[in-house]
């Protein structure tokens, strides 16, 4: 919740007008990244992500 808040209060104070159904769109992605862990696509090799 602090990530998020704390996006929104940043978006909110910059002075240029924000598409608010893309950054909607932009929080929900980022959350459900979060709750739904890494992908499980391996074949990126990100480091730290591949081990067990």
């Amino acid at each position: 919740m602090t990530t998020i808040v704390m996006v929104v209060h940043k978006v909110s104070a910059e002075p240029d007008r924000v598409d608010l159904g893309r950054f909607e769109d932009e929080l929900v992605a980022m959350l459900h990244r979060y709750l739904a862990g890494p992908p499980d696509d391996r074949s990126e090799g990100r480091p730290g992500l591949d081990a067990p």
